[in-house]
């Protein structure tokens, strides 16, 4: 019996003798399309001499590019790895890297990081993962300096197995290539065209409200039973009268007034214009300072005063009427004289013919065509990977095939997407345009971590640090947002840069994102509280600087205005684009605009770039701006042909 004891004493010892002897390891493999080019024999080896040492081992793989890919356990038993060789010779090389999904794992004794360590998308560094730590890279190329900081901060190692190259380099995406900073200077701002009317955020004066609907513009009006006989001039009849509308200098000449939202420019007019009886007046000058008086205007013969604010004015007055127009009719005037005198400021030729057709179909490329032609989605892929080196610098590839993809299986698309961030130097039009594509996903987080790739690369360019506030509200980051964007604007205004067209879009953002989510306030400039209300807002973004387009506005009543982004029209706006850093204009629909409207494009080029890749085009569009009931909607075209006129896209007011 004591023999029969002490061999069962013996074997449970020796059984927990096997069981402590049994490591458990972790092995991440990187395989994003990079990883493409790691030296598979060197890893082998060291794998090899591995478990050679440790022949018992509980091995967990984790196959990861940008997310996991597959996790599998094997069971290692006398050195024999075998099923696990088998696995790592069959991965597929595709997409970004991050190591976000590395940071649950943790308990193991040894953990093998296999990786370039080139990080493109969110980057972290994962750490008490295990007792002992190794990043192993045998790529002819490595982000040297990442790997060594994270075996540091593990107390591990860094391997580096390919010793026939040298030539390390430490990062080759250039993160300081971006040569153009923010700097002072005088601005010629873009002509803001405003879709606008009555402002509901102001109290408005009680007035007669005509009803223009037929005209296709906002207005406000006034009669003569309104105009006080103590009013004495023109001005003061004016004055408090109407929303929006401010006088510069207080209580000086009426032509010197302005409308909120209107255009404001240190080197072009900002003055509106005031048509008498059918005839335009003189305009004041902001620039020269010239006034042209309105002193010989009665109040007490004023029959009404009618107010055309935004594209209400400029859809009939053209570039006369961009900071707004005021209408004055009076009593004395004769019904021959209504008739007969030409209104020269008038915008003529306006009406939609309705030629610019809706594009149906797509022409599909020669890859296009290729995946086309599958036997199933595991066949499509199969056909991308042969394509993709063709094609990898062609931005707009990677685009089609994600929109190719994205049905089917969504995953696999944003996988193809993400490619994008794989290019060693990427230029800030490509990541723009990866961000585009994304803004109309549901994949918010990849949205987020490609908008902080786009501000680590491109620091000095202004909208940079507004695009990743706007992806940090997709995903409710609130706060963190309100903080950008509240940077953002006071950089603006450190630069003297807050009369531009991107100020007002930041400023608008500020506004309407403290209003929404009831954020602190207390910190903000006051007239950033304020809550700022829309019909529908409008703001347009594209690729690269230098982009050439004309857009087309068409109003429920068959009525245009074109809005022109020309180089050589205006080459004060380009350069200033550049110099501040950003590709963006605002345009709002407010106060009697119900209906449909048509939004149509024409694209022009890409200025002095001849050989580049399509040019992307986004809007977003607000419904219901500054309301509890508001709404979004992002509308995304690639422009291609040169000088060809398409429907963008219609919105329903």
């Amino acid at each position: 019996m004591k023999k029969v004891i002490f061999f069962i004493i013996l074997f449970c010892f020796s059984f927990l003798s096997t069981i402590n002897a049994q490591k458990k390891g972790i092995i991440f493999w990187d395989t994003s399309w990079s990883m493409e080019q790691r030296n598979l024999n060197q890893e082998f080896e060291y794998l090899n001499s591995y478990y050679n040492e440790n022949q018992n081992n509980k091995t967990t793989l984790v196959i990861f590019n940008y997310t996991i890919v597959d996790e599998i356990i094997f069971e290692i038993e006398n050195g024999n790895w075998a099923q696990l060789k088998d696995k790592l010779k069959n991965v597929t090389y595709d997409g970004a890297t991050s190591f976000s999904s590395l940071l649950n794992y943790s308990g193991y004794d040894d953990a093998f990081l296999f990786s370039d360590s080139f990080q493109n998308i969110n980057q972290v560094k994962p750490t008490n993962i295990a007792d002992k730590f190794y990043i192993i890279n045998s790529n002819k190329s490595t982000d040297q300096d990442e790997s060594k900081l994270l075996a540091d901060i593990n107390t591990g190692k860094y391997i580096k197995l390919n010793k026939n190259n040298e030539k390390d380099t430490s990062n080759s995406v250039q993160k300081d290539k971006d040569k153009t900073n923010p700097q002072d200077s005088n601005l010629n701002q873009l002509d803001t065209i405003l879709i606008k009317g009555q402002n509901k955020k102001e109290g408005v004066t009680k007035s007669n409200s005509k009803n223009h609907d037929s005209k296709g513009y906002a207005v406000q009006s006034i009669s003569s039973d309104q105009i006080d006989a103590s009013h004495t001039t023109v001005t003061t009849a004016v004055q408090g009268k109407f929303s929006g509308i401010k006088i510069d200098g207080g209580q000086s000449d009426l032509s010197k007034f302005y409308t909120r939202g209107g255009r404001f420019s240190i080197l072009q007019n900002n003055y509106g214009l005031i048509v008498l009886n059918g005839v335009p007046l003189a305009r004041s000058s902001s620039v020269t300072g010239k006034v042209s008086s309105t002193d010989f205007i009665n109040p007490a013969d004023i029959a009404d005063i009618t107010v055309l604010k935004g594209l209400a004015a400029t859809n009939r007055y053209g570039s006369e009427g961009v900071n707004g127009v005021i209408l004055i009719t009076t009593k004395s005037a004769s019904f021959h004289d209504k008739k007969t005198r030409k209104n020269t400021a008038l915008l003529t030729n306006n009406d939609y013919d309705g030629k610019i057709k809706i594009k149906k179909d797509v022409k599909l490329t020669p890859y296009l065509k290729e995946l086309k032609k599958n036997k199933g989605i595991v066949d499509a892929y199969k056909k991308y990977l042969n394509q993709r080196n063709t094609y990898k610098n062609n931005i707009k590839y990677f685009v089609d095939v994600y929109n190719f993809f994205k049905n089917a299986n969504p995953d696999l698309a944003y996988q193809v997407l993400s490619n994008i961030l794989e290019k060693k130097e990427i230029d800030v039009s490509e990541l723009k345009s990866l961000l585009f594509v994304l803004s109309q996903s549901n994949n918010k987080t990849m949205l987020y971590n490609a908008s902080k790739k786009l501000l680590e690369l491109y620091p000095n360019r202004i909208e940079s640090y507004y695009d990743l506030a706007i992806a940090a509200i997709a995903i409710g980051k609130h706060q963190e947002a309100l903080s950008l964007l509240n940077n953002t604007y006071n950089k603006l205004l450190d630069k003297n840069l807050n009369l531009t067209p991107f100020a007002k879009v930041v400023k608008n953002e500020i506004s309407n994102l403290v209003n929404q989510h009831k954020l602190n306030a207390t910190k903000l400039d006051h007239n950033l509280r304020n809550n700022v209300i829309y019909d529908a807002r409008l703001v347009f973004d594209w690729t690269y600087e230098n982009a050439e387009f004309e857009i087309q506005f068409v109003t429920p009543q068959n009525k245009f205005f074109k809005w022109k982004h020309t180089l050589v029209e205006e080459s004060k706006i380009f350069e200033n684009e550049i110099k501040q850093g950003y590709n963006k204009n605002q345009f709002e629909i407010e106060g009697n605009g119900d209906g449909k409207w048509l939004i149509n494009v024409k694209y022009l080029g890409n200025g002095s770039f001849k050989e580049r890749n399509d040019t992307f085009l986004k809007c977003k569009v607000q419904y219901n701006f500054g309301k509890t009931n508001q709404k979004e909607e992002v509308h995304l075209i690639k422009l291609s042909n040169k000088g060809q006129e398409e429907h963008f896209f219609a919105i329903n007011i």
